[in-house]
């Protein structure tokens, strides 16, 4: 039964990494959810939470092609988290982002410094979009 459940999971995900490979569209719109770099929380962090338990959380748009693409790039080389489900590991989100195409939008959600969830799935930590996300929200801001 055990080992059921795991190829199961394991079908579920690869199913996941085919649809977003094979439905590689171009990015039109980013907007981006954030609160204050380094805010300290008592619970931690949803993706449908952030709305409404971070303080100070601000709203950016991002138009500009040369970082939709390089985001796109780093989107497209996700992968599921074969190792965890959202029900074993605990992320803090920190960060939302909700990538436009022109029929469809995706959901990012990423923690501080680890935690990546696609559309609801649970994948494996890029470190390259993290840092981007967030040089492109914080630097801009000093």
């Amino acid at each position: 039964m055990m080992k059921l459940a795991l190829l199961m999971k394991s079908i579920s995900g690869l199913f996941v990494v085919a649809i977003i490979s094979c439905t590689t569209y171009k990015v039109e719109s980013t907007t981006i959810l954030y609160g204050p770099e380094f805010a300290t929380v008592m619970v931690p962090i949803t993706c449908t939470s952030i709305g409404y338990d971070l303080i100070g959380l601000k709203k950016k748009k991002v138009t500009d092609q040369a970082f939709l693409k390089k985001l796109a790039d780093e989107v497209e080389e996700l992968e599921v988290d074969n190792m965890h489900s959202l029900s074993t590991k605990s992320v803090d989100v920190r960060l939302k982002c909700y990538i436009n195409y022109k029929h469809k939008t995706d959901t990012l959600c990423l923690g501080a410094f680890s935690g990546t969830i696609l559309n609801g799935v649970l994948m494996t930590d890029n470190e390259e979009l993290l840092e981007l996300i967030k040089a492109h929200v914080y630097v801009e801001e000093e």
